[in-house]
Formats: structure tokens, sequence, C-alpha cells
């Protein structure tokens, strides 16, 4: 396996985990009678799962054969 894809096997893990979290703080089991504080846990882990996945799906990184090329053609 090469490094890139134990790197996007490591953050699709990373995102299923967080918004797991977030399914079961959204679904009561932590923080059971703070409703205020469940909303922020769960916004907060499925924020969190949210980045992790665009990692996974390279949002962060440009991903091209070209990478020289920066739009700024004249």
């Amino acid at each position: 396996m090469t490094r890139n894809r134990k790197r996007r096997a490591s953050l699709l893990a990373a995102s299923v985990i967080c918004l797991a979290i977030a399914i079961v703080a959204f679904g009561g089991l932590i923080l059971k009678n703070d409703k205020t504080g469940r909303v922020i846990f769960g916004s907060a882990w499925t924020l969190l799962g949210t980045v992790w996945l665009g990692g996974y799906f390279g949002a962060f990184f440009r991903r091209g054969k070209d990478s020289s090329d920066s739009g700024d053609s004249i």
C-alpha cells in the first residue's frame, strides 16, 4: 500500500469516527439532559468530520498534473 492510500484511509476513518460521535451526541447518549450541550457537542464533531471528509476528497490540496498552473495565464 502506498503512502497516499494509507493517508486517504486514515482520513476516511477519522471522518467516519467523528461523524459517528456526532450521531451519538445528537441521539442523546452523551449529555442526555442538556439539549444545548448536545447541539454544541454534536455540531463540533460534525464540523470536524466534515473537515476530515474534505481532506479525504482533496478539497484542501491541489491535485493536478501541472502544479505550476496557478490560473494566472495571460
